[in-house]
């Protein structure tokens, strides 16, 4: 999660195939003082095992395709996902966890897996601490309670079209603004605003100031509807996966285990134009051939691959001016028992001025301990984790009583530590969607661009990530069966 800026406002080594490509590497600029070791040739070769990349491959080996492989980066598949242990059998999710209703692509997936999910506890009361002071106030389907607001940014986002928002209708000006200018105009309400700044914080990544105006409504389309993105029961946030989100990567991962090489960084792609006979991927350690290449990465990611020949221009700069949002930090603390739901609370929390933007039960789901999970706002709370820590309680404290104070287990995943990820979710800025959205997408010779930020439907979200990877998958099938290009 990126800073708050106004809190108000063991894998298997593949068969190692002789190929030339040995020659064609003596070329390069080494990219290491070693030379590669290693030459192999697959017909697709992903770079990414996290929900896109995974789901992409499961595809592949389903359509009778074996000779493809993953590379990751990271020494652990899941990518934006992480299970992490909070003590006494409790697993808890460090990156993305919840799914909707709507959500039809990854919970298939779910079911094909058999993980199970379960409802988020969304009974009781929620919290605001402002200005030190905590008030209780009934919970709502949405965060927002100004139903004109959200019929509005509705009424907006259906004009808006996933496949080319930059063609919309008032396109151009949407994009010209700000979310923040078109707030100003609408007189919410104290709280309203408060909601509105923690909801767009959690769900975009940036504060309202910091994101295209156009980009919003595309995320709101996107999604079905603004109460859709932002609410509990029957939006979003409604349901939680058993054992983790990470899991369903985790299973992929073990269906899929001779085609996945951790440890893995891509660092330079050549020859990817059609013309080509085959491109060339290549790492620290080896050359491979691939006929296609699918990467499911973030945009800003692909930032750190070197393309040769260079990219067309406004897909190199999609990488370079994509968003890199590094500083979120999921903070989990583990009590004997959710004892806030004795008192008639449901754990949700919102803070004008930190430690942190949210608090949420996230409990297991037989309730047999208590989890209050702290989206931490990174501007607030101290760098030192054992002073953020204690901020964090003391605030939970103000909220829900003493015994938030001291928990039995805390856990943090502070997202800045992850190169591989760039952060959770990458909201942009105004002026880019208009002039670079339309590079998004295409192929472009032998590759097939593929993450979340890419999917037509619930982009920035985990089903996002699954879909894509279908539609990857695809793609680079299709592209394998088609005739060759004609000379000249």
């Amino acid at each position: 999660m990126p800073s708050r800026a106004n809190p108000k406002n063991s894998i298997s080594r593949r068969n190692v195939l002789a190929t030339g490509a040995v020659a064609a590497a003596a070329s390069l600029a080494p990219l290491k003082a070693h030379a590669q070791t290693a030459v192999a040739a697959y017909d697709v070769v992903i770079v990414g095992a996290g929900l896109a990349g995974l789901t992409a491959a499961r595809d592949l080996k389903k359509a009778g395709l074996n000779s493809f492989m993953v590379l990751e980066a990271r020494d652990r598949v899941g990518g934006r996902t992480l299970n992490q242990d909070l003590g006494q059998g409790t697993t808890v999710d460090g990156g993305g966890q919840w799914v909707g209703p709507t959500q039809h692509a990854i919970l298939e997936l779910a079911q094909e897996l058999d993980v199970e999910t379960f409802p988020t506890f969304n009974e009781g009361k929620l919290t605001l601490l402002m200005q030190r002071s905590a008030t209780t106030v009934e919970g709502g389907r949405t965060l927002v309670a100004d139903g004109t607001f959200i019929e509005k940014l509705d009424e907006l986002a259906a004009d808006i079209s996933v496949e080319t928002p930059w063609t919309s209708p008032r396109a151009a000006e949407y994009d010209s603004m700000t979310f923040r200018e078109w707030i100003a105009a609408q007189a919410l309400s104290e709280e309203d605003q408060l909601s509105v700044d923690a909801s767009t914080y959690l769900t975009f990544g940036a504060p309202p100031d910091a994101i295209s105006f156009l980009y919003v409504l595309y995320y709101i389309k996107s999604a079905g509807g603004y109460g859709v993105l932002e609410s509990i029961e029957g939006g979003a946030q409604q349901d939680r996966f058993v054992g983790g989100s990470q899991t369903l990567s985790l299973k992929m991962f073990e269906e899929l285990r001779d085609h996945v090489q951790l440890d893995t960084a891509v660092k330079r792609i050549i020859n990817w134009e059609t013309a080509s006979e085959v491109c060339q991927v290549i790492t620290d350690e080896e050359i491979i051939q691939a006929k296609q290449v699918v990467l499911a990465l973030a945009p800003s990611l692909c930032n750190q691959i070197v393309f040769d020949s260079p990219l067309p221009p406004k897909r190199a700069d999609l990488h370079r001016t994509w968003p890199v949002v590094g500083t979120g930090i999921k903070a989990q603390m583990r009590y004997s028992t959710p004892f806030w739901r004795d008192k008639g609370l449901n754990g949700q929390s919102f803070t004008d001025a930190g430690p942190y933007v949210w608090s949420v039960d996230n409990s297991p789901a037989d309730g047999s301990s208590g989890v209050l999970l702290c989206f931490v706002d990174t501007d607030a709370a101290p760098r030192d984790p054992e002073s953020r820590k204690l901020q964090i309680t003391q605030a939970l404290a103000a909220c829900f009583g003493e015994e938030a104070a001291k928990p039995l287990a805390y856990v943090e995943k502070d997202w800045s530590d992850e190169p591989w990820s760039k952060g959770c979710v990458s909201p942009l800025a105004p002026g880019q969607l208009s002039t670079l959205g339309e590079a998004l997408r295409p192929s472009l010779g032998r590759l097939h661009w593929s993450g979340t930020e890419t999917s037509l439907l619930w982009t920035g979200y985990m089903d996002g990530a699954v879909r894509s990877g279908h539609t990857a998958a695809l793609s680079a099938l299709g592209a394998l069966t088609a005739p060759p290009p004609v000379p000249g």
